[in-house]
């Protein structure tokens, strides 16, 4: 699990004739897992729907998945299942010169100390 904000994730998508739009977004695996975010996508314009997801340190790095709803005006449901992946976002320094931290000072990948 990542300790420190990632970016933002922007999903769009194409659907036709939907009424609602909505994304699950799962910790593990699909359909049994926590669900790390759920919300309804907005429609931009014609047919394409748009969200944008804020991550945090439950995102785990690696592979995220997430399924796509929509339904229409009677109620019919379709999804899509897939993933994406994310990246370990951590600020890493390294130090040039002198070639380690003086006076005692630790490092570590995220912080001086």
């Amino acid at each position: 699990m990542c300790s420190s904000d990632l970016d933002n994730v922007t999903i769009n998508v194409t659907v036709t004739g939907a009424e609602n739009v909505w994304v699950i977004i799962w910790e593990g695996v699909v359909g049994v897992s926590n669900v790390l975010y759920q919300g309804f996508l907005s429609l931009i314009s014609g047919n394409l729907w748009s969200i944008v997801v804020p991550t945090n340190a439950s995102f785990a790095v690696g592979d995220v998945n997430y399924t796509i709803y929509a339904n229409d005006s009677a109620n019919n449901v379709i999804n899509l299942t897939s993933n994406f992946s994310s990246e370990d976002n951590f600020l890493s320094i390294e130090f040039t010169e002198p070639p380690t931290p003086v006076n005692d000072t630790k490092t570590d990948r995220k912080s001086v100390v």
